[in-house]
């Protein structure tokens, strides 16, 4: 547990950072609802930005846009880059075999990192490159890692969650309800996109289900498959896919679980 309690502002600092880096070419108001917070606050927050270096405005069109002084702030992290190419020829495998695309993503506490995606090589294509920062609590990949992480994970996402936007942060909230649906994806092998952010996301066009990679028991990663609703019903697409899915899942476990690996935590 943390000792002091979070400075919210600069958090919501991060936030709008991520909304600038994340959306293409974001006006202020965008960056507003994309954070939900007012107006009035997201350009004071992007102004601090924009004298730190980190975003430029155009001053023509009112738009945001990242600055290369944001590669600073990633450049000490290569986990998920290490663990991508570790995963990549089973995600190259795993599209062949089921044309939908997958993302492979690892815990770094407020969010899951996608580390690997076969996006752009399938059906779907959508902006989710190795780097991007996908919700725990909204998404399968968070939910199949807390199902099957440490306790000292699932407390930490937790409290992650709770000074985090998004509706789907309230189950963080929730203990009891969180637990349920923990026990749940634990019975069946699985987890399910929320709802809210399948429509914040991809305007409830798209689902997916994930699954944990498990190294010694626990999950130490976890893979996804992302379909479109409208092919197939979702029990017919999952008693299809989900046994390649796992078979995909082990493979990238065993690779993960080998002599040198440096597995992440």
């Amino acid at each position: 547990m943390a000792s002091y309690r979070p400075v919210i502002a600069a958090l919501r600092v991060l936030d709008v950072l991520g909304a600038v880096n994340r959306l293409d070419r974001p006006t202020s108001g965008q960056v507003a609802r994309a954070v939900g917070i007012n107006a009035a606050t997201a350009i004071r927050m992007l102004e601090t930005l924009v004298a730190g270096g980190f975003v430029r405005r155009d001053a023509e069109t009112g738009t945001f846009t990242p600055t290369g002084r944001t590669l600073e702030l990633s450049r000490g992290y290569r986990a998920h880059l290490e663990v991508g190419a570790l995963a990549r020829p089973f995600l190259e495998d795993l599209q062949r075999e089921v044309a939908w695309p997958s993302d492979l993503a690892i815990f770094d506490g407020d969010a899951m990192i996608v580390a690997e995606t076969s996006r752009g090589r399938g059906r779907l294509f959508f902006d989710r490159k190795p780097g991007f920062r996908a919700p725990v609590f909204g998404t399968s990949l968070g939910l199949a890692f807390l199902a099957f992480c440490t306790e000292e994970d699932r407390r930490r996402a937790v409290e992650e969650a709770t000074v985090q936007p998004g509706s789907w942060n309230d189950l963080a909230r929730d203990g009891r309800a969180l637990d349920t649906l923990l026990g749940d994806i634990r019975a069946r092998g699985y987890s399910l996109m929320t709802e809210a952010y399948s429509r914040q996301a991809y305007g409830s066009a798209v689902w997916a289900f994930s699954v944990p990679v498990m190294v010694s028991g626990v999950a130490v990663a976890a893979l996804n498959l992302t379909l479109l609703r409208e092919p197939m019903a979702r029990d017919e697409a999952i008693d299809r896919f989900l046994k390649p899915v796992r078979l995909a899942a082990g493979r990238i476990a065993a690779a993960l679980d080998r002599p040198g690996v440096s597995i992440p935590s």
